[in-house]
């Protein structure tokens, strides 16, 4: 795109001393990314970016979070700047560091990744001065909940709760082991990974007795899994006692 020669223009360089940089490298960024707009004079080595008074206008209106207003050298353009800044302030990372319970190395390594976005504000480094990091109030919940997910991801035992919540029911071990429960009478059998419990002959499956002091001799129990007929036990018989008496512990 080539400028018109009666249209007034910023040059890059006057540009960076009216946002206020030392160095062109900013603006240069600016226009590299697209956040600013351009026409350009000249071929190769010589190209000259000219930015026309709409093209800062609307960067100022639509990136807040590129430029400090508060080192803006002209008056008019600073007021400005203000007035788009106070339409939505920034806010200290701490009120988003105490309202996840994450400190703020840590909030700054999820910006760094891109999961929330912060704002920078101070050279730092070898510039001077101190870097402070920033948010917008408008996007606070948002960055909120994204601290949370991240953290879920990391942590296996958050993502095994997140399993868990979307799991419906617990499925049967197989279909005939289903069907056998579905018909059995009374039984008084849940399952017992690494609990002393009762092992059925057939399958191995081993489970363990619940409400123990409520069996009777009629009380009819079979395997959860394969539905074998396990043989009855006396009343209140906890499960060491009925393993051991069925010679299956």
């Amino acid at each position: 795109m080539s400028a018109d020669e009666h249209t007034p223009t910023f040059s890059v360089a006057r540009l960076a001393r009216m946002f206020g940089f030392s160095s062109l490298n900013p603006v240069q960024a600016w226009l590299g990314s697209g956040l600013l707009r351009a026409s350009k004079t000249g071929e190769g080595k010589t190209v000259r970016h000219l930015v026309s008074p709409e093209s800062v206008l609307a960067f100022v209106q639509s990136q807040p979070d590129a430029y400090d207003w508060r080192t803006i050298s002209d008056e008019r353009l600073k007021a400005y700047a203000r007035r788009v800044e106070e339409r939505d302030p920034l806010v200290p990372i701490g009120e988003l560091a105490a309202s996840t319970s994450a400190s703020e190395p840590e909030l700054r390594g999820l910006a760094r990744k891109g999961v929330i976005p912060l704002v920078a504000r101070g050279s730092g480094g070898r510039g001077g001065g101190k870097r402070s990091w920033w948010i917008r109030r408008s996007k606070m919940a948002g960055a909120a909940a994204a601290v949370s997910q991240a953290r879920r991801v990391a942590d296996p035992l958050s993502a095994l709760h997140s399993l868990l919540d979307r799991a419906e029911r617990v499925p049967a071990p197989t279909a005939a082991g289903a069907a056998a429960v579905a018909t059995a009478p009374t039984s008084r059998l849940t399952s017992a990974a690494a609990l002393p419990a009762i092992k059925c002959p057939r399958c191995g499956s081993r489970m363990m007795r619940t409400f123990a002091d409520e069996l009777s001799e009629d009380t009819v129990d079979k395997c959860l899994s394969c539905g074998h007929e396990l043989p009855v036990q006396a009343k209140n018989e906890g499960p060491k006692a009925l393993a051991a008496a069925a010679g299956w512990a």
